[in-house]
């Protein structure tokens, strides 16, 4: 079976994304809240995201900076995703 999800009918994991590369982005030192990556970057490929930054702001991210990202986002996920409210009647 496949089940495509529609961002927040089963799961809404654009906020904690958000905030995990923001997170990383700041260690990193650019100033970018989750308001900013949201309005900005949502719906948008990560290395689409990093270049704009990049161009951006004038200066390189660690080159290590997208495995970063999608590592620090897996184990995010998978302690702290969960699924809506209405998930399970979404699925019958």
């Amino acid at each position: 079976m496949v089940i495509f999800d529609c961002n927040g009918v089963l799961v809404d994991s654009e906020p904690l994304a958000t905030a995990i590369v923001s997170q990383e982005f700041i260690r990193v030192g650019f100033a970018l809240t989750p308001d900013i990556v949201a309005r900005y970057f949502t719906g948008r490929r990560p290395a689409d995201m990093f270049a704009d930054v990049e161009i951006a702001a004038g200066r390189k991210l660690p080159p290590d900076f997208p495995a970063t990202v999608a590592s620090a986002t897996l184990r995010r996920f998978r302690a702290e995703l969960r699924a809506t409210k209405h998930a399970a009647y979404a699925l019958s």
